[in-house]
Parts: structure tokens; C-alpha cells; sequence
């Protein structure tokens, strides 16, 4: 709780004050001491050529102590190399995985509506949305791809996927449990990438690599990502997260019922002494009778009793 305190700190700029602490120790002497109690919320920026610093604390009854010291994140800026400021490209491969068929449509699905909702995106955004999609994300097994050329090609070929039609830039498959990348073709997807870096200024024949490549990956193989950006190099952004199965493990409750008779049956003691419930003042049993038992009728029904 308190890392998630810090995080959240540090990216709301804002140092929270600190509650219940309406009177300080007065054997500390703060007028003498860098620290000081902060009692109302402040604002956090980075200072000029310096990153915001914040650490935590956590002492373990157990004698495990940890101590987390976190850096302020500088966003796009210093931290990123670009060609000439920009990050343009002719087609941009977009690739997405999952576990199951049904998690990589639901994934197609949040990004079709990311894309719907930014008009604004532009080349430089595609660059760090198939960025981050290949070289921010695991790879799964059910795979998806395709070749775009701006914000509405993706849309369109997305849309166009829902409906099971086949376009020549879209690109679907799944690997076989058994798979195993052949050398020979995992050095001719690296030979494609070079090609690709090489061929910018040809539209067609940049293209079709990335057609190529988008199969590749749809087979299995691994895309070498910053080699297929060259110098340039895309800011990771934040995209939908993975779409885990909503699917509930409770116990069927005839299971409940059957597991707990089983237990009263298996924990009885005698079928007139059923349960010790003695404590540390007294000892006691408890037994529990429906009047169904044998015992507490005759053979004769006319004179069946109970005591």
C-alpha cells in the first residue's frame, strides 16, 4: 500500500499530508533538522535538472526489512533517440496475441475502440502503438496482424476482421503446441527487417516485407522490434490491458452439501455421542438427532415413542 502511495505520489505530483498528526514530538528538534511533517498537500514537481526521489520503508516483525527508493519518470523527451523528431514510417505492423480465441478478439475489439476514439492519432502514434505491442507485450499462441498505413486503414481492417473477411494485410494463425522456430527461417525474418530498414523509400516493396513479416509472426516467429525502427526508437504508451476470462471456480452446492454430511458422518464419535464441544471450564459432547434414528422407535409404528 504504501508503494502504491508513493507511485500515485509521484504521478499526481502531489505529496500527501500526512493525517492524525496534529501535534508533533516535541523532543525532536525539527527547526534544526531537514525533515519536517507535512500537513497539508504539496506540490511535487521535478526541480530543473533534477528527477523527484521518494523511498519506502517496511519493517518485518520477522526481521525482513526492505527499504524501495523510486525515481519521478521523464516522459517523452531526453530519454528517447529520434530521426529528425519524427517517427514516419510508409506501413506499420500492428501485432497482437492471446491464450484463447476468445481473449485476442476481445483485445482487437479494445483496441478498435482506442483507435475509434483518438481521431488525433498520427504516424507517430501507430509508431509507438505497434511499438509497444511487440516489444511491450508477451507473445500467446492465437496470434493477429496487420499491415496499416494510418489510424483509419487500422480501423477498417479491424472492423472488416469481426466480420470474418479476408483482406490481404490482415493476417491470423495459432501455434501448434509442438512448435519450434527453425534457424534457417528466424534468420531470414532478421534478413527481412534489414530489408525493410533499407527499403523505406519504396513503398511497395517495404510493404510487402511487412506482409511477410506479419505471416512470420502469425506462425510463431519472433520480430526483432528496435531493428525494425532502426535509430529511430517509439515511446512505449499505455494500450488496454489483457483481457483475462471472467469465469467463476465456486463449488457446486450439492458438492457443499454431500462433502458436509460426509464430515458430521465421519466425525462422529458414537451414533448417540456425535461431538466433543468440551472447552478449557468443562467437559461436554453434543449430539445432534433428526428422530429419525433407529433407536428411537420400535418395530411396531402403534408403538413407536419418543424419550
Amino acid at each position: 500500500v504504501s508503494l502504491i502511495s508513493l507511485v500515485m505520489s509521484l504521478k499526481k505530483e502531489t505529496i500527501p499530508a500526512s493525517i492524525n498528526c496534529e501535534q508533533v514530538n516535541d523532543y525532536i528538534q525539527w527547526e534544526n533538522s531537514p525533515f519536517f511533517i507535512n500537513r497539508e498537500n504539496r506540490k511535487w514537481t521535478d526541480k530543473e535538472g533534477k528527477n523527484r526521489l521518494g523511498a519506502v520503508s517496511s519493517f518485518g516483525m520477522s526481521g525482513t526489512n526492505a527499504h524501495v527508493v523510486l525515481q519521478s519518470y521523464a516522459s517523452k523527451g531526453n530519454i528517447k533517440k529520434r530521426v529528425h523528431g519524427k517517427a514516419e514510417l510508409p506501413f506499420y505492423l500492428i501485432a497482437l496475441s492471446a491464450k484463447t480465441p476468445a481473449a485476442l478478439w476481445k483485445k482487437m475489439y479494445d483496441l478498435t475502440d482506442v483507435l475509434e476514439k483518438n481521431r488525433k492519432i498520427g504516424a507517430e502514434e501507430l509508431a509507438e502503438i505497434s511499438y509497444t505491442l511487440m516489444d511491450g507485450r508477451h507473445h500467446f499462441d492465437y496470434r493477429f496482424a496487420m499491415v496499416i498505413k494510418d489510424r483509419e486503414d487500422a480501423v477498417h481492417v479491424l472492423r472488416h476482421a469481426d466480420e470474418n473477411e479476408k483482406l490481404p494485410n490482415l493476417f491470423t494463425g495459432s501455434l501448434p503446441k509442438d512448435f519450434k522456430a527453425q534457424s534457417a527461417i528466424s534468420k531470414f525474418v532478421e534478413d527481412l527487417i534489414e530489408e525493410c530498414r533499407a527499403e523505406q523509400g519504396n513503398q511497395t516493396k517495404y510493404r510487402e516485407n511487412l506482409f511477410a513479416l506479419a505471416e512470420f509472426y502469425t506462425r510463431g516467429y519472433t520480430l526483432s522490434c528496435k531493428s525494425l525502427f532502426a535509430d529511430m526508437i517509439p515511446n512505449k504508451v499505455n494500450l488496454p490491458h489483457y483481457p483475462f476470462a471472467k469465469e467463476k471456480y465456486w463449488v457446486p452446492s450439492e458438492i457443499k452439501q454431500s462433502i458436509g454430511k460426509n464430515f458430521i458422518q465421519d466425525s462422529f464419535i458414537h451414533p448417540l455421542v456425535h461431538e466433543n464441544t468440551s472447552d478449557l471450564s468443562r467437559q461436554r459432547f453434543t449430539s445432534a438427532l433428526s428422530g429419525k434414528e433407529g433407536f428411537l422407535y420400535s418395530v411396531n409404528e402403534s408403538s413407536a415413542y419418543l424419550p
